[in-house]
């Protein structure tokens, strides 16, 4: 903070030759760690790293990562956003995003699984499902999701968020959370905010 004080002082006596550039920004929580600086935003989500350029156009904001990764992110109004876009998936396909995150709750997809969450105290519960593996659009593959830190989440700036939720919603650390562990479609238990790898009282 000295530092920037300084700097501000001797811009109003002197002029400034280069213009000011906002510190970086760090955040973490469980499985999640990642910082914002210059423009770039880089770390690891759910042991996945991650290196988007992030850029504005019109009302949205753009994030750029090697290959075919690329979200968007806007406002929807009333606190809700949305998400969209491309992530690298397999060598076979991409993974197509789109998420409608809000106070009251979370849904959309992300590549096959379809996500459906609610607002219970500060964090969300529901689960995913892969509609298109059963039969006539009906399918016995769910698995359970809890997120705790909601009010944490809803205080990140929109490109950190656009960079960790489609990393932590698909984060199936086998194992993990209260329920019984299943070795297919296990539950995922994460949350926002706190030390990176912090482990929730749902995943302990």
């Amino acid at each position: 903070m000295r530092a920037w004080m300084a700097a501000a002082v001797l811009c109003g006596m002197g002029g400034c030759a280069t213009t000011l550039r906002p510190p970086a920004q760090h955040f973490s929580g469980n499985p999640y760690d990642i910082t914002a600086h210059h423009g770039v935003i880089a770390g690891e989500v759910c042991g996945v790293g991650i290196d988007y350029a992030v850029s504005r156009d019109g009302d949205t904001t753009v994030l750029l990562g090697p290959g075919t990764r690329r979200l968007a992110v806007r406002e929807l109004g009333g606190g809700a956003l949305r998400i969209t876009g491309v992530l690298n998936g397999n060598l076979l396909m991409n993974a197509v995003v789109d998420l409608r995150i809000a106070p009251d709750g979370i849904v959309g997809r992300i590549g096959p699984r379809e996500l459906r969450l609610t607002a219970v105290g500060d964090g969300y519960r529901g689960s995913y499902a892969f509609p298109e593996v059963g039969r006539g659009g009906k399918t016995d593959d769910v698995g359970d999701i809890e997120i705790a830190g909601r009010d944490e989440m809803l205080l990140l700036p929109h490109e950190a968020l656009a960079a960790v939720a489609p990393g932590l919603l698909t984060c199936d650390r086998r194992g993990w959370a209260r329920h019984p562990p299943r070795l297919f479609h296990p539950p995922i238990a994460v949350r926002f905010g706190g030390p990176a790898h912090y482990e929730t009282t749902a995943a302990r």
